[in-house]
């Protein structure tokens, strides 16, 4: 009779740590990449059709040559792990910065009168909430958000090499 329980308070337990290590987490993300997070944060807040399709596009290739990398470490070994790594890795942190730009234009959204700390706090929570909804939170809601956060990545890291290269002569 006190399994169920047990087993619930646990769940619960386990959510709320998880939604606290993201709040903080996200929290030291901002602040040590506040530009890189501010200019994600400014692309999926004027085109978010784009930037999906741009992380969506992005995310499968990467996503398809890493595991073609990792298919071929079968037969080639540390040949084929490095590169597959270097990509996984690759990956991991356009997912990281790209959800925490998500973060910060959900926290503005969402909870506009809070500030800095706070607002990110709130804003995880909350995506960590609707996130762990069954099936819904979990096949639509996080790789929605996730595939939205990486192609506003890849967008600010491509109009940032625009800038910074310079035109041709004429």
């Amino acid at each position: 009779m006190d399994q169920p329980i047990v087993v619930f308070l646990a769940a619960v337990a386990g959510v709320t740590l998880l939604a606290a290590s993201l709040a903080a987490f996200f929290a030291i993300v901002v602040a040590l990449f506040p530009e890189r997070v501010a200019r994600t944060h400014a692309i999926a807040a004027r085109t978010p059709g784009r930037a999906f399709l741009v992380g969506l596009v992005n995310g499968l290739f990467l996503a398809a040559i890493t595991l073609g990398l990792v298919a071929l470490t079968q037969t080639l070994r540390l040949v084929a792990a490095v590169p597959a790594l270097v990509l996984l890795i690759a990956l991991v942190i356009g997912l990281v910065l790209g959800l925490a730009g998500i973060v910060q234009l959900l926290g503005e959204r969402l909870f506009p009168r809070r500030e800095g700390v706070r607002r990110t706090c709130l804003s995880t929570l909350a995506i960590a909430l609707g996130c762990a909804l069954p099936y819904v939170g979990w096949f639509v809601l996080l790789p929605f958000l996730a595939t939205l956060g990486l192609g506003s990545l890849i967008i600010s890291l491509v109009q940032d090499a625009r800038r910074t290269t310079p035109a041709p002569a004429a």
